[in-house]
């Protein structure tokens, strides 16, 4: 829950930040007010924002998350050729394969979880982890 904090400014006139936390728990600014009454109208307006989820482009959720990894993330994750070999190696045979025609705001935890139930049913689960010696992402199968 928000709250709006009292300040003065160099001349002591009192004036009123909004604060709230964010989806992460930071706690972040929603601007600073002459009243409390608008500092509390706008921090009530920054979690009510992010209920709806207004804070980011709705449109990047409508994607597909091939489109997404294809056009947006891909193209600009900056990676050693031969990391990128297999990243594309990784993403075609476990990832897209599944999420591929998903739109991303469709994409929760549920699907994860359902997403490695189908891979075990298919009798191949991936395992995309980071070793902590190279730093680079790895596909094992199990």
């Amino acid at each position: 829950m928000g709250f709006s904090r009292k300040r003065s400014d160099a001349n002591g006139k009192a004036r009123w930040t909004a604060t709230y936390r964010d989806l992460r728990g930071i706690v972040r600014s929603a601007g600073t007010w002459p009243t409390k009454k608008q500092a509390d109208a706008a921090w009530q307006d920054a979690e009510a924002g992010i209920r709806r989820e207004l804070l980011g482009d709705p449109s990047r959720g409508r994607q597909t998350f091939r489109k997404y990894v294809e056009e947006i993330w891909f193209p600009h994750h900056q990676v050693e050729p031969t990391t990128r070999e297999k990243y594309q190696y990784c993403l075609d045979r476990y990832v897209l394969k599944y999420f591929g025609s998903m739109r991303m705001a469709e994409i929760l935890p549920q699907q994860v979880q359902e997403w490695i139930t189908w891979m075990e049913a298919e009798g191949d689960t991936a395992v995309m982890r980071t070793p902590p010696a190279s730093g680079t992402l790895s596909c094992t199968t199990i």
